[in-house]
């Protein structure tokens, strides 16, 4: 039994006035399955949809708990995140998959700053069919230090920087 379902089994009931049982759960309890909880939401901003399978499926591999959203263009992608941290039922995003040059002169880096710097707990891995070095010379942004990963992905490598990420 994992140390999560350790505790869940571990925690007092209590009967509400419907006669219903609900867990008690105080602060230390939910920090405790914050910290071990093996659920992770990924946003993939990437235009291109037989892409978004791909990465989809290995995301899977790598976290079968995994949620992932996807998002064609970098307006869309914003509107998801803040609709993500205002409402309490729904969970931030633990990590966004970031396709540099998106259709319709859209471009990931667009969204990186605000991303870099108002989320400063979000892991961001950019993606991209340009080479790191032809993207330098028009986006100086890539100089974030983010994860970078060339198209074709390289399935390897992509583990490499994502498991360490969805097993957090």
């Amino acid at each position: 039994m994992s140390q999560l379902a350790e505790k869940i089994v571990e925690m007092e009931f209590q009967e509400n006035a419907d006669g219903d049982e609900r867990i008690l759960f105080d602060n230390k309890d939910l920090e405790f399955i914050s910290k071990h909880d093996p659920y992770k939401r990924v946003l993939l901003v990437e235009d291109d949809y037989g892409q978004f399978q791909i990465l989809k499926e290995i995301l899977t591999e790598i976290n079968h708990e995994v949620e992932i959203d996807w998002a064609p263009e970098g307006g869309m992608a914003l509107a998801q995140i803040a609709q993500a941290q205002e409402r309490e039922d729904e969970r931030e995003y633990d990590l966004v998959i970031l396709d540099v040059f998106l259709r319709n002169n859209s471009r990931g880096t667009d969204i990186l700053p605000l991303l870099v710097n108002t989320l400063p707990k979000l892991k961001v891995i950019l993606i991209s069919g340009y080479s790191r070095a032809e993207i330098k010379r028009e986006e100086p942004l890539i100089n974030y230090g983010l994860n970078f990963i060339q198209k074709p992905i390289d399935i390897s490598k992509f583990y490499r920087i994502a498991k360490p990420i969805l097993s957090e």
